[in-house]
């Protein structure tokens, strides 16, 4: 990296898998008596299974009290191969509030819960800073990359470069999964019940990025910048959910409200992923 100020992150993953699990079982409130006058919440409650291959953070910050007049520049390159695999599964949970004998005068409420499973070849946040309080006095921008990225490469007085491949396996999946509130005996009376902004998230990802470069609003001439960010994936990327139940169940209900609202359910697969803010 040719700049007076430079951050080098090189990853490279050759073989073997990650994976993460997570078989959270029952969380909540199990009454086994009628309740009477008695609210019962279930909420904030997350279990989340996250694998990831390459994983990076990187950050160049440079401030100029007076005048600055170094250049900067932050190279970001990660890879996988497909002898490789990542693999991230949430199942076989509940959670919630279950009453056996019926309900009476008593708020049940299940909300803001989540299983979230996340799966990805390479992540990375990439962050270039360089402020002035006055002015630039930068001359002669800088090239960064080259060979050791496979070729990419870019030039200014301030530069950020992403190069990401993945080649890798990547699979997320959340199964086998319920939240929510269940009251069997004689019924629900006189009570409000909500199941509300519960998340159920599988999410895969191959590559994904996120870059900036941050510069000062001053007088006078600014000084070049560049994002460059390249993405290649050549292996399936997937994303599951199946068996999931969100809801209320209640063996009667009298003078009850019965509130199903703002509950997601996502799986969501993306093979390259960036965003470049300058």
């Amino acid at each position: 990296v040719l700049a007076d100020f430079a951050v080098m992150n090189i990853q490279d993953a050759s073989d073997g898998a990650v994976s993460a699990t997570a078989t959270p079982g029952a969380v909540g409130a199990i009454v086994n008596e009628t309740v009477t006058n008695s609210p019962i919440s279930v909420s904030g409650n997350s279990t989340t299974a996250q694998a990831t291959i390459n994983s990076a953070l990187n950050t160049l910050s440079l401030t100029g009290a007076s005048a600055l007049n170094a250049t900067a520049g932050l190279v970001n390159s990660q890879s996988n191969t497909a002898a490789g695999s990542a693999a991230a599964t949430v199942q076989f949970g509940s959670v919630g509030a279950i009453v056996f004998d019926g309900v009476s005068g008593s708020p049940l409420n299940v909300s803001g819960n989540s299983y979230v499973a996340t799966a990805a070849g390479n992540t990375a946040t990439n962050a270039l800073n360089a402020t002035s309080s006055s002015v630039y006095g930068v001359s002669g921008s800088q090239a960064i990359g080259g060979a050791v990225v496979g070729g990419n490469t870019a030039q200014a007085d301030y530069a950020v470069l992403n190069v990401q491949n993945n080649n890798a396996g990547i699979a997320a999946t959340a199964q086998n999964l319920a939240i929510g509130v269940l009251s069997g005996g004689p019924g629900t009376g006189g009570s409000n019940m909500s199941v509300t902004n519960n998340i159920v998230s599988a999410s895969a990802t191959g590559n994904r990025a996120v870059n900036s470069i941050g510069l000062s609003s001053v007088a006078g001439t600014l000084p070049s910048a560049s994002l460059t960010s390249a993405q290649s994936n050549t292996a399936s990327v997937t994303a599951t959910v199946s068996g999931v139940v969100i809801g209320i169940g209640a063996g009667g209900v009298g003078g009850s409200n019965a509130v199903v609202s703002g509950n997601n359910i996502s799986a969501t697969a993306i093979g390259n992923s960036a965003r470049g803010t300058i």
